[in-house]
């Protein structure tokens, strides 16, 4: 009989890793940055929640990069009066870097 014990494995939240983060470059067309790192999980709450992103919660720099990832159709998050919306692939991507940067891991290990 097998039995299995749950340990948390302990991330500490947003912080950035230079190996994490050449993990998203492919996908990106560079390493993913501290500044877009910290904007998925807001993107991400908006999409989820069907809102649209407030001018006054972002940064000129969020500003350009949210603008960026509509012009390549990753999502729809600008202009401003537009509910979020996410193709697959950017959802899979948000995941990801949620997964990597913000959340604990359940590691399982098994007994014999």
């Amino acid at each position: 009989m097998t039995s299995s014990k749950n340990n948390i494995v302990h991330k500490e939240r947003g912080a950035m890793d230079e190996e994490k983060a050449k993990k998203y470059e492919a996908f990106l067309g560079h390493p993913l940055t501290l500044t877009e790192m910290r904007l998925v999980p807001y993107v991400h709450y908006c999409a989820v929640n069907q809102e649209r992103i407030e001018r006054e919660k972002v940064s000129p720099e969020e500003k350009a990069i949210l603008e960026d990832w509509t012009d390549k159709g990753w999502c729809i998050c600008y202009p401003f009066n537009v509910e979020v919306a996410a193709s697959p692939e950017f959802w899979k991507l948000a995941c990801d870097i949620l997964w990597d940067f913000y959340c604990h891991e359940l590691a399982q290990e098994r007994d014999a």
